[in-house]
């Protein structure tokens, strides 16, 4: 995002302030499929610390094959994690994990929550896999106007940015 550091951090703060509304207020027994920041992705390192130790379990997305849904790693803050493939932290020592909601990054996203990702499909295969309640994060400027959504793309059940909350249209 091309924001200078200063409106970046009130934008990444307003939008976590949002989504805590949106996630549940007692995390405890329930896990939390989310993921360590890269790319100018926002950071909620905050909120994952908030949910573990409310008691509540974080699990890290890990690509395990190109054409596979994603698997999810234990992860509590200070865990070692060893950088993958394009710097996606895999918790280390591997814990599998299934998520029962996600916080999805978004690199680009529209009004039907539609997301982009980074071309892989692997968040669209994991939903299918194992439909779960997934919100997607952006910043506003990552809004596209309208993109053609593939076949196998999954709306997400709702967006947070730094100044709005979207919902697909019914």
């Amino acid at each position: 995002m091309g924001l200078p550091e200063q409106e970046r951090a009130a934008a990444e703060r307003a939008l976590v302030t949002t989504l805590l509304t949106r996630l549940p207020a007692d995390p405890a027994g329930l896990c939390l499929g989310a993921y360590l920041p890269l790319r100018g992705e926002p950071d909620l390192l905050g909120v994952l610390a908030q949910w573990v130790g409310s008691g509540g379990t974080v699990g890290l997305p890990v690509v395990v094959r190109a054409d596979a849904a994603l698997e999810f790693g234990r992860w509590a803050p200070g865990m070692a994690v060893v950088l993958e493939r394009f710097g996606v932290a895999r918790p280390e020592p591997f814990e599998r994990v299934m998520p029962d909601l996600m916080v999805v990054p978004c690199v680009g996203f529209d009004e039907r929550c539609f997301r982009l990702g980074y071309g892989g499909g692997y968040y669209d295969r994991t939903l299918a896999e194992h439909p779960c309640r997934a919100i997607g994060v952006a910043y506003d400027g990552c809004e596209i106007a309208r993109f053609e959504a593939g076949e196998h793309d999954i709306a997400l059940a709702e967006i947070v940015t730094e100044t709005r909350l979207l919902r697909p249209p019914r």
